[in-house]
């Protein structure tokens, strides 16, 4: 496997964790702001999903969520 064979895949794979990581900070967004409770383990999916969409910022923000839901 080359090197441009792998920038390729991921090339590929980012976008569409990016997309995903939309959707899933868009529920957590609408259940913090109906103040309903999020689930630990859509905080956990969310993290790991924005980490591989190279959203870190947000990946630590879910990881500080599964944190404070665990208290």
């Amino acid at each position: 496997m080359t090197f441009e064979h792998i920038t390729s895949i991921i090339g590929i794979i980012v976008p569409i964790l990016s997309a995903i990581a939309s959707a899933l900070n868009a529920n957590v967004r609408k259940a913090q702001a109906e103040e309903k409770p999020v689930s630990p383990t859509l905080a956990k999916v969310n993290a790991v999903v924005n980490a591989g969409a190279l959203n870190i910022d947000k990946a630590k923000q879910m990881l500080d969520l599964v944190k404070s839901l665990k208290k």
